[in-house]
């Protein structure tokens, strides 16, 4: 475990707590989260992780101040990770969350978190593939918000929640019409006859960092599409594999009965990370 997080540009113990009562994260979900791998103080797809950042604040109506700038937060950053001495691969989660005391209060002051975690370095593809199922108790709609990395993020721990009660890898999570969303803690691809598929956006999936990058890497070699994938398709696929930032990509093996191959994935990791 670090030694400290930052909060509002103060340092803290990670004994501490320095969270008020009044925020908006605590009492309504009111927020937004980025985890961000760092890799020798360098911020991996940096420019795709601040993007969706400002653009996810500039939607919720979270007003930051001009300085509070992609600089800015490595500069914090940076200080971070000297004090908890995280000089190799590291798991960044910035919290950002808005300060009022009650729903109806306009307020534009916002509290931001940073928080650093010591990684393993993850350079190989899983030799043991992953195992899958549905989460069946929640339904995912698709609205201007669906494509964010909320604080409101329940669902997704509940999905968590049933992976490990139910001894499996993770879980798919179903949006409102029945068709695939994403995983709880990833997005998805499929191949089939060696087209690749991933739920678009408009099904209401997070709007992964590696998932965006994943797809402009592979469209060079192969045909991608975003499109709508249903619980069947994703059963007679013929590989699956699921991208986070965090861990890359890893492929799947099991899920609901079906046993998948990954003869085109290991060719596909090499041309996403090489």
């Amino acid at each position: 475990m670090a030694e400290y997080y930052i909060y509002n540009d103060r340092f803290y113990k990670s004994t501490e707590n320095a969270v008020s009562f009044s925020d908006h994260s605590l009492k309504y979900g009111d927020g937004l989260f980025e985890t961000m791998k760092v890799e020798y103080f360098v911020v991996v797809l940096r420019q795709y992780h601040f993007e969706r950042l400002y653009s996810g604040l500039k939607l919720m109506g979270i007003k930051v101040p001009s300085s509070f700038t992609p600089e800015y937060i490595e500069a914090k950053l940076r200080e971070l990770l000297d004090r908890n001495e995280h000089t190799k691969i590291v798991r960044v989660r910035l919290s950002i969350f808005r300060n009022a005391p009650d729903m109806f209060e306009v307020n534009n002051s916002f509290n931001y978190i940073i928080q650093t975690f010591a990684l393993e370095q993850y350079d190989e593809l899983n030799d043991k593939g992953l195992s899958l199922g549905v989460y069946k108790d929640w339904r995912k709609p698709y609205d201007i918000f669906s494509n964010l990395k909320t604080n409101s993020h329940l669902p997704y721990f509940m999905a968590a929640q049933f992976a490990t009660n139910h001894k499996l890898s993770d879980s798919v999570i179903l949006n409102t019409y029945g068709h695939v969303c994403d995983t709880a803690i990833a997005n998805i691809f499929i191949i089939k006859d060696n087209i690749i598929s991933t739920p678009s956006l408009e099904d209401g999936c997070i709007a992964g960092v590696m998932r965006r990058h994943v797809i402009q890497k592979l469209n060079i070699h192969y045909t991608v599409n975003e499109k709508s994938i249903t619980p069947r398709e994703l059963w007679e696929a013929d590989e699956v594999f699921l991208t986070n930032t965090i861990r890359g990509i890893r492929w799947a093996e099991k899920f609901e009965g079906k046993k998948y191959k990954c003869e085109e994935i290991p060719r596909i990791w090499e041309r996403v990370f090489y």
